[in-house]
């Protein structure tokens, strides 16, 4: 018996020396070539392991690989979409004998991973060799478990380029380091890095490797960084195509907008940002639900749905604020006036290709929005954008007193932008808007306006350059400041009455009982002769003229008269009052003293006497007590004196007789002079 064991112990002895040989002998890049030809089979790309295959032998023998690379598609932007310096496995063996396979370590060095698509939305990460180009068999059922209990990558870079319209982003791994204790324990995560240059910090737990052998869904709990946002994000993520590819409670805080990079660095530095949100993926695409968001001062909640549908994404859904601080979101702008030979309408292109990138239908509410030149109440809207046409309708506000609605249609997906504007206010006080407010310009002034625009164009010049519409706004009793004149301060409309009014350089007030603007707008010219009406407590000043939206100049004249009972005589304010310069920068170019020399070309008027012309005409045959306002409104025509018996110093020759034929039927002469001078 003794013998039989020393025998069965030698043959033991002896193969397990043959088998150790054999290992120690064994040479694993004799199969290089084999391995090769079956990774460019299996993948359809090109294949190479430049260095050595290495193996380790124990019971838990290790596999190297040096310099491996996996070729890219055939359009990609590099040669190689894998590329490997150094790549080592550990594998359990024992293991095995349950039919699972266990890998104790998985080491990466030195990567640089390109992934992408082309503009026809392929990805270079979809390999493999058609069905019937592959010479493998089908894969077995019941393969073996596969796990990894520990990955370990280091110094390398995943390029990502979604497509050409995109830019491309970069994730650099620093050190990334997954370990569980075994298959029911939380992977445990930690990582160092940067995107797109960006430091970034991600540690926490990503389920366990029992869930990840049996592709169930992982749950997570994760903590990230990256200067001075952090952001934990709890919930669940599906491997595999489900009813729910992820659930997730998503916290984030961070100094401003701006520490949030990307898109938003372009935003101010307004913080502290808080945001909690739950992010669903399903069947109707990625849903956040029980929104709620903190930006500086601004507080809003909402959901939604973005669907990334072709060929375009889709977002619907409403926010509800309680307050919106664009003067922190969005700041710019100042109360200071234009520059010289600048303009009032921006020629900078309108971002015409954002609205066809995307499809929105979006309700909006908000208790409060404030902005520099204006805030708003009880904001409610509504905000459509499909094929690239915006519509926002409808949009009504309380706003400074009053009611604001608006209706906005532009229409991008041609060739050339569409704009359709309509803006009606009611019982707006002027005194409460925060422009006028803060340049204390006006008191009082409740208005109602009507503004309608209709154009075309690249921008908002060229829009207004040829547009159709309307600009009518009357305004009720009010108090403002006169100030230097030819200095353009807070408001247009304002600075515009201020400068017609001759008595504006003496009086600190003018007290205003009402006045009127209302210019309809036929291919860029806004052309009223009556269209321009302010009523003060001294003075009925009517007016009008001629202003092209294209080179933004203007020709506006007025004329005042002293009313009833006031004390002043044309003489001492002058007969006629004449604007020029742009809308940026209106001036006073004539008045009673200089109105001759002032470029009005009325033919042989003017050296005959066309002041009289002025003075007696249009305005003068109205009488001290007519409704400027309702003049200019249309809605009243001017009254015409009654004729007199002519006194024995009317009676006297005037150098309108004096001019003879020059000026005969001057009321006709009168109208035509008074339409020559604003070019109608």
């Amino acid at each position: 018996m003794k013998k039989l064991l020393l025998a069965l112990l030698v043959i033991v002895l002896v193969a397990a020396g043959a088998l150790a040989a054999f290992l120690l002998t064994f040479d694993v890049n004799r199969y290089k070539d084999e391995l090769i030809a079956l990774v460019e089979r299996q993948s359809g790309r090109s294949f190479a392991i430049d260095g050595e295959l290495g193996l380790k032998l124990s019971l838990i023998p290790t596999v190297t690989v040096q310099g491996v690379r996996l070729g890219n598609a055939g359009w990609g932007s590099a040669p190689d979409m894998i590329r490997i310096a150094h790549f080592e496995a550990q594998a359990a063996l024992l293991p095995l004998l349950e039919r699972r396979v266990v890998i104790r370590r998985l080491y990466l060095r030195d990567a640089e991973v390109v992934l992408e698509r082309n503009a026809d939305g392929d990805a270079n990460w979809t390999v493999g060799a058609s069905a019937r180009e592959s010479t493998l068999p089908a894969p077995a059922a019941g393969l073996p478990a596969f796990e990894i209990e520990q990955v370990s990558v280091e110094d390398t870079t995943v390029r990502y380029h979604a497509g050409t319209d995109v830019p491309a982003r970069e994730i650099h791994l620093k050190a990334l380091h997954t370990s569980a204790a075994d298959r029911t324990t939380a992977i445990a995560l930690d990582m160092q890095g940067s995107v797109d240059g960006r430091p970034i910090s991600l540690t926490g737990t990503l389920g366990t490797l029992a869930a990840l052998a049996d592709v169930r869904p992982l749950d997570l709990d994760l903590v990230g960084q990256s200067g001075g946002v952090r952001i934990n994000a709890r919930g669940s993520v599906a491997l595999v195509q489900a009813a729910q590819l992820f659930r997730l409670d998503v916290e984030l805080a961070a100094d401003t907008i701006a520490a949030l990079g990307g898109a938003a660095a372009a935003l101010p530095a307004v913080g502290p940002v808080a945001v909690a949100v739950t992010l669903t993926a399903d069947e109707r695409g990625y849903v956040f639900d029980g929104l709620h968001a903190t930006i500086g001062r601004s507080a809003l909640a909402g959901s939604g749905v973005l669907a990334l549908a072709m060929p375009r994404a889709h977002l619907r859904g409403g926010i509800e604020a309680s307050l919106l601080d664009l003067t922190e979101l969005l700041p710019g702008g100042s109360d200071k006036p234009p520059g010289k030979g600048e303009r009032l309408f921006p020629g900078a292109p309108l971002p015409t290709a954002a609205l066809r990138a995307i499809d929105l239908d979006f309700d909006v509410q908000a208790d409060r929005v404030i902005a520099r030149d204006f805030e708003l109440a009880a904001l409610e809207a509504r905000v459509l954008l499909a094929n690239g046409r915006l519509r926002v309708d409808p949009l009504r506000a309380d706003s400074a007193g009053g009611v604001v609605e608006m209706k906005l249609d532009l229409d991008a997906a041609g060739d050339l932008p569409a704009v359709a504007l309509e803006m009606r206010g009611r019982t707006v006080v002027a005194g409460q808007v925060p422009k006028l407010l803060r340049a204390k310009l006006v008191q009082g002034g409740p208005m109602d306006f009507d503004i309608a625009i209709k154009g075309q164009g690249r921008s908002v010049a060229a829009i207004m350059a040829g547009a159709d519409g309307r600009v009518r706004m009357k305004i009720g009793a009010a108090t403002m400041a006169n100030k230097t004149a030819g200095v353009a301060s807070a408001d247009a409309v304002f600075d515009g009455l201020r400068l017609l009014n001759p008595l504006a350089s003496s009086d600190p007030k003018t007290h205003i009982e009402c006045a009127v603007v209302n210019f309809p707008i036929s291919q860029g010219v806004a052309a009223n002769d009556t269209g321009i009406a302010l009523q003060t407590d001294k003075l009925n000043i009517l007016g009008g003229g001629r202003i092209d939206l294209q080179t933004e100049a203007i020709d506006i004249g007025a004329k005042p008269k002293p009313r009833a009972g006031v004390g002043l005589n044309l003489a001492s304010i002058g007969d006629f009052v004449r604007l020029g310069g742009t809308l940026a920068e209106p001036r006073v170019v004539t008045d009673a003293a200089g109105a001759a020399t002032a470029g009005i070309k009325v033919g042989a008027a003017v050296a005959t006497g066309g002041l009289s012309i002025l003075a007696e005409g249009l305005f003068d045959r109205a009488t001290v007590d007519d409704d400027v306002c309702a003049v200019a409104l249309g809605d009243k025509k001017l009254r015409q004196a009654q004729a007199k018996e002519p006194t024995s110093a009317q009676q006297q020759p005037s150098a309108l007789d004096k001019a003879g034929d020059v000026v005969k039927g001057a009321g006709e002469t009168v109208k035509g002079v008074f339409k020559g001078l604003f070019g109608r």
